[in-house]
């Protein structure tokens, strides 16, 4: 379809490498055609990008930071999801302390990118939101059986087939190029580390951020600074990210934003969180 699209073949082949329970976007898009398709996805998750910075920050405050953020960009000229996980990152956490609820069913839905999820079931446990770990387990479940009463079990499958041949591809084969990968893992191969080192760094570092959240999460720190950190240990914590992926960083400025308008901002924190082109 891509190729009928603009007229030429590409190298190399288009590889699926999300769960099942994706395809339930990816069919509601299929409908339309290819580049009408594309441009409804960002427009449909950039607007619940929008609504997640926005209940961060709130209303002005929040139009105006997530239409501004410089990360965005890498997601739009992608067409990627980086709108959409953010959305549901932004959503869990703005969610959490007010609608659990709902902060809930956005960590459920988050599953369909599951690198990004690892942490929260760890802070929801380190902090005793049990009825909040299970409802998410619930959601995140109740999304897996209605991709098979949809799609049937062959998805399924072939992601368990697949899924090692995918990782070896991307973390072994430099399939898409070291430099790609914005993580530990991949700045250690881009500097010419090899797998094993990589994966001794990036394991230890995870390690290190795991028992920081936990310690963080458990203390009397504000809100703000916990949600924060948990964002930059979502990032840092998996090996496979790509710049799309960075627009989740908005959330990481919108709530240090929210704590320092909150209460005043120390020497140089507000030119530091500026982007670059606005300091210039």
């Amino acid at each position: 379809m891509q190729e009928v699209a603009v007229g030429y073949a590409f190298d190399g082949q288009c590889r699926w490498h999300y769960p099942p329970p994706f395809l339930c976007a990816a069919a509601l898009a299929a409908v339309l055609p290819l580049v009408p398709a594309r441009l409804a996805w960002l427009a449909a998750t950039g607007a619940v990008y929008a609504a997640a910075i926005r209940g961060i920050l709130g209303e002005r405050a929040g139009w105006l930071f997530a239409r501004g953020f410089p990360g965005a960009i890498w997601n739009v000229s992608a067409g990627q999801n980086g709108f959409l996980t953010t959305a549901l990152i932004g959503g869990a956490l703005g969610l959490l302390e007010r609608h659990p609820v709902l902060a809930v069913c956005c960590l459920g839905l988050l599953t369909y990118k599951p690198q990004f999820g690892v942490l929260f079931p760890l802070v929801l446990v380190a902090t005793g939101r049990w009825r909040a770990f299970f409802a998410a387990a619930g959601v995140a479940l109740a999304l897996a059986a209605l991709s098979g009463l949809v799609f049937g079990s062959a998805p399924w499958l072939a992601m368990a087939q697949t899924v090692a041949k995918a990782n070896h591809l991307v973390l072994t084969d430099a399939g898409v190029g070291w430099n790609e990968l914005q993580s530990v893992f991949g700045l250690v191969r881009a500097l010419g580390g090899g797998e094993t080192l990589a994966w001794t760094i990036q394991g230890g570092v995870a390690i290190a951020i795991a028992a920081a959240l936990v310690v963080v999460w458990r203390s009397d720190a504000p809100y703000e600074l916990k949600a924060a950190a948990l964002v930059v240990g979502t990032v840092l914590v998996t090996p496979y990210v790509f710049a799309y992926h960075l627009v989740v960083l908005a959330v990481l400025v919108a709530f240090l934003l929210r704590f320092g308008l909150a209460r005043g901002f120390l020497r140089f924190e507000g030119l530091a969180l500026a982007p670059p082109a606005r300091c210039c």
